[in-house]
């Protein structure tokens, strides 16, 4: 199960959309929300800027090393 919605509570708590005690018995895994799916968003970004200033600068991945 990917949560990737959150909400905030009335005090000031973050939660996700998913209700992890109903669906843990029926779900293989579970991303934990806050720090789930974001820290992977952020680098797969990074990785599509990089590889756009490859093809940029006419340079392959791979061939830096």
């Amino acid at each position: 199960m990917i949560d990737v919605g959150i909400n905030a509570l009335p005090g000031g708590s973050i939660v996700g959309d998913v209700d992890f005690a109903s669906v843990r018995e029926v779900a293989s895994a579970l991303t934990p929300t806050p720090g789930g799916v974001g820290p992977l968003t952020n680098v797969l970004l990074l990785k599509q800027c990089v590889q756009a200033a490859w093809q940029e600068v006419e340079i392959l991945p791979g061939t830096l090393l």
